[in-house]
């Protein structure tokens, strides 16, 4: 092998490399932790459309920062894959996770949670020698993990990607060796495929000391790293803080603030009210969070943050105020997560007829998840309801079945 390997800060970055190659219905091979095919509202959709029509690079559409949480940008890493799916570039995307003993269960996991697109899921879902297979927005989702992938009918012209976070966690701990891969990508003839490399350490998924792994990949599959001229990534300490790779004390809060933080913007402040909310600061974040809002950013991160902060204290009326900031849209799956939430919290305050409207409107966006539907026939049965307390029960009955049996 002799090609370069085209490298990405994020994950995101992939769909204008994708637009810029004319992919049309392409079929993807993919290592990476996580699914990223979070649900777009229609408007970005069409944004991103109208983008390409003028001519645009959606390079600029792409979320300068991966935990901005506004309008300003059509996508970024979590839902790039739903934008491929929509503006046609891929028709097809084989998702390999890292080792898991039942893949199916793992996309099951994964697509259950995706708002509005549970009847289709359970509709096309169908076990594989791999792992399943199933649509989301009429592309076809499949799962295989690394025993599993030669068993796998693939073109020839199939494109592989990897994100580096495959190899390990976010503290570094790793689960498969860059050897194993390449292994197994020599066996089923995939080592000229491998096209494309996600680095993931500005989202704090791979840790910095991690990313000499790109060279290694590189180096083992005969290849190199396509190099481009790109400035230094933004390197946050404050991700260090929150995924655990650093110790974080209120007494730092204030020094990230100040030196990477508020320079940022709405983003940074919203990234200073996760840390606050993390560390039960919850008057600071409460402050950092209005100052986020204030700046343009939605920051539902944090509210939904705050709110979990909260219920562990067991303080959930507070909580409920929180669970109320994480607005909409009902696709945003940070907002289903949050009415969930929101239904353990009014549980707790014996304010069920609260409660069976938080669970009720997360069990609506996502009908294949057992947990909101059982918390909505306790509410209803708390409030002598008992044939909808029935109805609710009997949808998670249905749900805890799973892909094998819930539909």
């Amino acid at each position: 092998m002799t090609n370069k390997l085209t490298t990405f800060e994020e994950h995101g970055e992939a769909l204008a490399y994708q637009v810029e190659k004319g992919w049309r219905g392409e079929t993807v091979l993919c290592f990476d932790r996580h699914l990223d095919i979070a649900v777009i509202p229609p408007a970005r959709v069409a944004r991103a459309k109208e983008a390409l029509e003028q001519g645009a690079s959606l390079l600029a559409q792409h979320r300068d920062l991966p935990f901005r949480d506004d309008e300003q940008y059509t996508h970024g890493l979590d839902d790039f894959v739903y934008l491929a799916a929509a503006l046609g570039t891929v028709s097809r995307f084989v998702w390999v996770p890292p080792p898991t003993p039942d893949p199916e269960a793992t996309l099951w996991e994964e697509l259950s949670w995706l708002p509005g697109h549970g009847e289709e899921v359970a509709r096309s879902w169908r076990p594989t020698r791999c792992g399943a297979y199933t649509r989301v927005g009429g592309l076809q989702i499949e799962v295989a993990t690394l025993d599993t992938l030669q068993a796998l009918s693939l073109p020839a012209d199939v494109h592989v990607d990897i994100d580096l976070d495959w190899f390990c966690d976010e503290r570094g701990r790793g689960e498969s060796s860059v050897a194993e891969l390449n292994d197994v990508l020599d066996a089923c003839g995939l080592g000229e495929n491998v096209e494309t490399l996600c680095y993931s350490n500005v989202s704090g998924f791979l840790p910095w000391s991690h990313r000499y792994l790109a060279e290694h990949l590189a180096a083992s599959l005969g290849g190199s790293l396509e190099q481009d001229g790109r400035p230094p990534p933004l390197r946050l300490q404050t991700m260090d803080h929150l995924t655990g790779r650093a110790p974080a004390h209120p007494s730092s809060l204030e020094k990230l603030i100040d030196e990477e933080l508020a320079p940022l913007g709405g983003p940074g402040w919203s990234l200073a009210a996760v840390l606050a909310a993390r560390l039960q600061e919850l008057e600071r974040a409460e402050e950092c969070w209005q100052q986020a809002r204030d700046a343009g950013d939605r920051a539902r991160w944090p509210a939904y943050a705050a709110a979990c902060a909260l219920v562990q204290r067991g303080a959930y009326k507070e909580a409920l105020s929180w669970v109320d900031r994480v607005d909409g849209p009902p696709d945003a799956a940070l907002w289903v997560q949050s009415q969930q939430l929101g239904a353990v919290a009014a549980l707790r305050l014996n304010a069920d007829r609260r409660a069976a409207r938080y669970a009720s409107a997360c069990s609506e966006r996502v009908p294949f998840r057992p947990e909101p539907a059982k918390l909505a026939a306790i509410a209803y049965h708390r409030l002598g309801e008992e044939r909808a307390a029935a109805r609710w029960h009997a949808r998670a009955e249905r749900a805890t079945l799973g892909p094998r049996g819930g539909r």
